[in-house]
């Protein structure tokens, strides 16, 4: 098959992010490539093949030149196989996440150079391998910068107030330079934003940086307040009138977006005759609660790691008889069910909680070992999810299951 060795990699990284995520595994392109497309085993042939070349990368102990492809094996063992998000990686390998990022795309192309050659594919050999191990200090795009964002954990909410200061302590030589004045306006008891304190500042200072650009002898204003369940803070400036730092101040505004997206945010930009606004809409800390609905108290902990410093509260429940009791005390956005419990089972109650008036209208992601998808939203899942579960496809169903039910309220 040919296949440019780019797309190789980029498979084989989509293949590790989604390692014990069956459906995502056969549906990979690396199950073609490595023919064991469409087969009853895909999923499980396709996950062997890789934990086993992560496995071949572990080098002789006895080899003195060694210590690069043992870090390499390392790296790939306790990120990918052992799920371990980057932080915790980097602190077992005595490094900064932000070194480890570098490392960890240069590990991925080995690993792939390792796949390539060892199953006959066109092009690579030995010289890529070494070429990739030496890639050390290649920087990654813009996406590769920011994934951490998704995989650490937050530790705290952050205060938009605090926030503020330090950006505006940040841009003043600036500000001064231009002879902008920056008005601030934040409304009182603002709750901590589910934001980590690194993005938010550099959405901040992206803004205020544009603004400042087109806002000589002029006055920004940087507002915030709560509306519905969100935190809106709006920067507004004087409309963009000459092309002046043009191509940085878009490069700002894109980068402050995809922060803002990361943080399951948005930003808005709107243009008026008179003035340029940007909208930042981000979520608080806890606002929305979740019911986990599990007798496994195993599962029940890691989800529960998984959520924490989200803007998700769970709410656990590991008795399926007070399950409903659990739902109508706590009111939650979401319920997450599973169906192999004792006494009474998952799709019993899938059923109660679709018929019950207070809580027909609660999204429902059934989460479980049964592959049976299809009879769950049959049944009126609006989500489904195989364990053993991830942490970002976890809080990715919990958006997805959130934000629809806060469109359909509107």
């Amino acid at each position: 098959m040919d296949v440019s060795t780019s797309t190789f990699q980029k498979a084989l990284h989509q293949a590790l992010w989604h390692l014990y995520e069956p459906d995502c595994l056969r549906e990979n392109p690396l199950a073609a490539l490595l023919c064991v497309a469409n087969r009853v085993d895909t999923f499980s042939r396709l996950q062997t093949m890789l934990i086993e070349a992560i496995e071949a990368m572990e080098p002789d102990p006895d080899d003195p030149a060694s210590a690069l492809r043992y870090e390499m094996h390392e790296l790939l063992y306790y990120r990918y196989v052992q799920q371990m998000p980057q932080y915790q990686v980097a602190e077992q390998l005595s490094m900064s996440v932000r070194h480890l990022r570098r490392k960890e795309y240069a590990a991925i192309e080995a690993l792939a150079s390792y796949l390539w050659e060892h199953h006959g594919l066109e092009g690579g050999g030995q010289e890529q391998h070494e070429q990739a191990a030496l890639r050390l200090t290649n920087v990654p795009n813009v996406d590769d910068e920011l994934a951490w964002l998704r995989n650490v954990p937050l530790e705290a909410p952050v205060d938009l107030s605090d926030a503020v200061t330090h950006v505006l302590d940040l841009v003043s030589p600036i500000a001064k330079e231009y002879n902008v004045q920056i008005e601030t306006r934040l409304a009182a008891h603002l709750p901590g934003l589910a934001v980590h304190s690194v993005a938010l500042n550099q959405m901040l200072l992206n803004l205020l940086t544009v603004m400042v650009h087109h806002a000589q002898g002029g006055r920004i204003v940087l507002s915030a307040a709560c509306v519905d369940s969100s935190v809106k803070i709006k920067v507004r400036g004087p409309a963009r009138t000459t092309p002046h730092a043009a191509l940085g101040d878009e490069s700002n505004l894109d980068l402050a977006a995809r922060l803002a997206n990361i943080s399951q945010g948005q930003l808005a930009i709107n243009e008026t005759a008179n003035h340029l606004i940007a909208e930042l809409t981000l979520p608080p800390l806890g606002q929305k609660t979740v019911l986990v609905i599990d007798d496994n108290s195993d599962t029940l902990q890691l989800l529960g790691r998984y959520a924490a410093g989200s803007r998700y509260r769970l709410v656990t429940c590991s008795d399926p008889e007070r399950a409903m009791e659990f739902a109508q005390q706590n009111a939650p956005q979401v319920i997450v069910l599973d169906v192999m419990m004792p006494r009474i089972d998952g799709w019993r109650l899938l059923g109660q909680f679709g018929e019950h008036p207070t809580t027909r209208d609660i999204p429902i992601l059934v989460c479980t070992i049964v592959a049976q998808q299809e009879m769950a939203m049959a049944l009126g899942a609006d989500g489904y999810l195989q364990k053993p579960i991830r942490q970002q496809r976890f809080l990715q169903a919990l958006d997805e299951l959130a934000d629809r039910l806060a469109i359909e309220s509107q």
